[in-house]
Formats: structure tokens, C-alpha cells, sequence
């Protein structure tokens, strides 16, 4: 028997629980792993065989449930019948089985060594046009801000795009898109009716498949030269002789562009606000910066020798993920840690509370770069780009742009929190600021002054 939280009113209550969960992710899981441990009934306890809604935290799980895709799946994304929809939705994240080692085989080129190192100059060149914009004194969302150079990075280094006119189209739809997919509504009121959130999410998904069928038609024609995401993929051919159709290219852009920018947005936004708090930490990240780089954007070869900002990343991502939680439905009956799991039961594993293991990281709480000097934990010990055979396919990219944004911006400015800032966490899969973080541009010969923030940020790191 999985333990779980006891029935009430007769058990008509029980999806309060679940409602909670969706509410306020973190605090839930947390809650549950005190009170039953690791293996827990999201809605009541689970017998043995039966199906489930279960929380699953720990490296243990973790290696159990990614090791083995075969078992453990993927849940498709939107389960609405439209193929605009479906297509935009059909992304390698979403897919299983054979479809996803076939579809990723494919894609990988995209992502190898000597791609990644082709987007560098784009990263550069967009990091630096954004900067020549900023000056001393003024306040800044850095959260917003963030995540507009990511989508500017995301647009170039996948479609070939410019930010203004075709670009500035296409990055508009996907966030509009992203935003109707994952909205509340579509779940409450799943109807097709006018100005519903699914009327409107077929709409937006009839206009952006046709921009992308359009740009993949053009895109044909110039493949061969250009270095972009897209003509990679239209390009590939695996050993059988296989390519990707328009409609899978479809998919796999729009669900690439979606996890890249979301996701490196968040990182950037929290390495930020974490440095801006422990001026130390900030020092030694500049000491080093100044050693390598002097002055200069970092070329390739620089980038491996930024290990201490390395570490500041993979800290930061550590202590706050940019994913919280990750789904996977049970695909046949199986054993997990001794309980066997009906067939359709869904597994909710979580990235931060990985992370938050003492026995690997001694006060998990606080913020410490310094860790990952000697620190190497088990690949299921730390998650910020998943691991196992679905690791994440764009970690060498996303490394990559982070590193150099942040050098790039160290050099140039210093971050200050505003005084009285409130920062609080929001929690849907990812983890982002509420309602943004507000930063002064300060002159780089200018004193850190560290401004601490109320909010609920305190619940998740040591600020002192």
C-alpha cells in the first residue's frame, strides 16, 4: 500500500489534494514527503496493482523511471482533436517508444559540438544589441528582459530569423500559443466555443502552422548554406534514408522554441537576482571573467575556461530549477521500489526535490557555488537537464547561451535590487517570479549594494 492522505466526505473530497498540488507545487510536495516519504498517493493511498496518482521523489525513483522509458511515458501534451493543434503539440519531449529514439536520432545533429558552436556568434552579436541599450540608472525587469533576449536567441538560432517583422510574427504566435496551451481554462472549460480558450487556441494554431509551413517551403531552398535549427533538421537524413515531414519539423521547432526560451529565461533571471545578493560570490565570478576574457564576448574556447560561472549556474539551477516537476503515466503494469503501479497511473517526479537532499547537498537552502568544486553527484541526483536516455537534447546549447549572456552582462554592468523588491515565486512546471524582478543598472565600478527582497523567495534559499 503507497500511503496517501485519508478520505473525506466520503471521499468526494479527495481532488482537493490535487487541486492544491496544481496551486502551489513546491509547498505540497514538500508537505507530502514529510508526512509519507518519498513514495506517496497524491489523492489517498494507492493499494498495490491498482492505478494511481503518485509523488516519486528521490534519485532512486529517478533512475528507475528514466532508465526505463519502455515502462514510464510521456503524456502527450494537448489531447485536442485538431491537427494544427496536434502537429504544433508533437514535439520529441511528448513522444514515445520508437517514435521518440527514431525522431531524436534525427534531431541530434542539430545539437552536436559543431552546430552549438555555429549559433555562438549569434548569441553574441543579439546579446550586445541589447546591452547598447541599457544605461547606468535605470530599472529593469530583469525576468522580462531575460526572457526577450532568450526568444530573440531562440528565433535566430532556429529559423534564421531577425527579431523585427517575420521573427517579431513568429515569436509573438508561439507565446500566444504557449499561453493558451497551458492556460487553467482550456482544462475547465475544454469547449469549442466562441472566445473560448480552445476556439482561440485552434485559431492561433491555424495561423502559426501556416508561417512555419511557409517558412519551411522557403527554407528548402537555401538549406544547404544556412546554419539555423531548421535547416539542420530539414536536412538530416538517418542511416535508413529517413527525414523528418513538415508536419514533424512543425512540432519539434515549435516545442524546441517553447523549452528553450522558457527555460533558459528562468536560469538567466535567478542567476541574476542570486548574484545580486551575495556580493562575494559576484566578486570571484568577475575575478575570473576578467582573468579569461578581459574586456571581450568569450569565444568558444574561453567558455571552458569560465568553470567558477559554470558552477554558479549549475547552482543556481540547482537550488532553483527552472523545472519543478516532470509527468510520466505508467505504460504496463510495473514494480517500483517494491509496489507495483497499475497500468494509466501518473507519476509526478520533481527536479527540485532532488535537489534539496542533504545527504548530496549539505544545507540545501543556501547558495553555494563553491560546492561544485568537489561536488559530483549521481546523474539522478541532480536534474536540471533530466537525465538518462531523455536528457535533455539541447543542454550543450542552453550551457552555452547562459555562460555567454552572463559574462557578457558582468562585464558591463552591475545588477542592483531595487529596495523592497517583492519576490515571489510562481510555480506551473517551472519556476519563475511572480510578477517580475525589478533591478537597477548600475556602473560596473559601482559598489554592490545589496538590497534583500520580502516575498516568498525566502521559503526557497538563505538570504543573510
Amino acid at each position: 500500500m503507497i500511503p496517501g492522505p485519508a478520505l473525506t466526505f466520503g471521499g468526494l473530497g479527495v481532488y482537493s489534494h490535487l487541486v492544491e498540488f496544481f496551486r502551489n507545487p513546491i509547498s505540497t510536495m514538500i508537505d507530502y514527503e514529510q508526512r509519507f516519504g518519498q513514495l506517496s498517493g497524491v489523492l489517498s493511498t494507492v493499494p498495490d496493482g491498482k492505478k494511481g496518482f503518485v509523488f516519486a521523489f528521490g534519485a532512486d525513483y529517478n533512475r528507475e523511471v528514466f532508465s526505463n522509458p519502455k515502462h514510464y511515458h510521456s503524456s502527450v501534451m494537448l489531447n485536442i482533436r485538431d491537427k494544427s493543434v496536434q502537429n504544433l503539440s508533437r514535439g520529441l519531449t511528448f513522444m514515445n517508444g520508437d517514435e521518440h529514439l527514431s525522431k531524436r536520432r534525427l534531431i541530434m545533429p542539430a545539437f552536436h559540438k559543431h552546430y552549438i558552436e555555429n549559433y555562438r556568434h549569434d548569441m553574441v552579436i543579439i546579446t550586445q544589441e541589447m546591452l547598447s541599450r541599457w544605461h547606468t540608472g535605470a530599472t529593469l525587469d530583469i525576468s522580462k528582459t531575460c526572457h526577450n533576449l532568450t526568444a530573440k536567441i531562440a528565433i535566430k538560432t532556429l529559423f534564421g530569423l531577425d527579431s523585427e517583422g517575420e521573427g517579431h510574427e513568429m515569436s509573438t504566435l508561439i507565446a500566444e500559443w504557449m499561453s493558451l496551451a497551458t492556460s487553467p481554462l482550456l482544462r475547465v472549460i475544454p469547449l469549442d466555443l466562441p472566445f473560448s480558450p480552445m476556439r482561440r487556441l485552434r485559431n492561433v494554431s491555424h495561423k502559426l502552422e501556416a508561417l512555419m509551413l511557409d517558412l519551411i517551403q522557403r527554407k528548402r531552398e537555401t538549406a544547404h548554406q544556412d546554419k539555423d535549427i531548421l535547416a539542420t533538421l530539414i536536412n538530416t537524413v538517418d542511416e535508413d534514408g529517413n527525414r523528418l515531414t513538415d508536419d514533424e519539423i512543425l512540432g519539434q521547432v515549435n516545442v524546441l522554441f517553447l523549452a528553450g526560451h522558457e527555460t533558459s529565461g528562468n536560469a538567466l533571471t535567478w542567476t541574476l537576482f542570486l548574484l545580486s545578493q551575495f556580493p562575494e560570490i559576484l566578486q570571484d565570478a568577475l575575478d575570473e571573467i576578467a582573468s579569461v576574457l578581459d574586456g571581450t564576448a568569450p569565444s568558444i574556447d574561453q567558455l571552458g575556461q569560465l568553470t567558477f560561472l559554470e558552477h554558479i549556474i549549475k547552482e543556481s539551477m540547482r537550488i532553483l530549477p527552472p523545472v519543478v516537476w516532470i509527468q510520466r503515466i505508467v505504460a504496463e503494469p510495473v514494480i517500483l521500489q517494491g509496489h507495483q503501479l497499475g497500468k494509466g497511473s501518473t507519476l509526478i517526479l520533481s527536479h527540485y526535490m532532488t535537489h534539496q537532499n542533504p545527504d548530496v547537498y549539505s544545507n540545501p537552502h543556501q547558495f553555494n557555488p563553491y560546492r561544485w568544486q568537489t561536488l559530483k553527484p549521481a546523474p539522478y541526483e541532480y536534474m536540471a537537464f533530466s537525465a538518462g536516455p531523455r536528457m535533455c537534447i539541447g543542454a550543450g546549447f542552453a550551457m552555452m547561451e547562459m555562460k555567454i549572456v552572463l559574462a557578457m552582462i558582468l562585464q558591463c554592468y552591475q545588477l542592483e535590487l531595487v529596495p523592497q523588491a517583492q519576490v515571489d515565486r510562481h510555480v506551473t512546471v517551472t519556476l519563475s517570479p511572480k510578477n517580475g524582478i525589478l533591478m537597477v543598472v548600475k556602473s560596473r565600478k559601482h559598489s554592490l549594494k545589496v538590497n534583500r527582497p520580502l516575498g516568498d523567495i525566502h521559503e526557497l534559499v538563505t538570504l543573510n
